[in-house]
């Protein structure tokens, strides 16, 4: 639990916030820090296997490239699988896990306390 021991660089935000088009600079600086030229987001629950792929035909993770703007993140994060909301990252997802190829970062959300 991220709380308990947190590391010296660790920081906290709105779970909200991740998941908006506004904090896409914010995770661009990190990955360009570490040199990174791609995020990768994770959706950890609800479970791919048992909610994503029988709902939607498809696994919440993608691979975001730095040069996108902050408008085709959001396009990404808050895409409508079959034209159904429910199953867009942005409504849907109740932890994430962002992080570049490098290793060297990461970002754990969660909707819940």
């Amino acid at each position: 639990m991220v709380f308990r021991n947190p590391a010296e660089s660790t920081l906290f935000c709105e779970f909200d916030a991740v998941l908006s088009a506004d904090f896409w600079p914010a995770l661009c600086a990190l990955a360009q820090l570490h040199g990174d030229d791609r995020i990768q987001l994770l959706v950890l629950d609800p479970d791919g296997d048992s909610y994503y792929a029988p709902e939607y035909n498809m696994y919440p993770a993608t691979s975001i490239a730095l040069t996108s703007s902050a408008n085709e993140y959001w396009e990404v994060i808050s895409e409508e699988p079959s034209g159904d909301d429910t199953g867009a990252i942005v409504f849907s997802a109740e932890a994430i896990a962002l992080t570049g190829v490098s290793g060297e970062w990461e970002c754990w959300g969660e909707r819940s306390f």
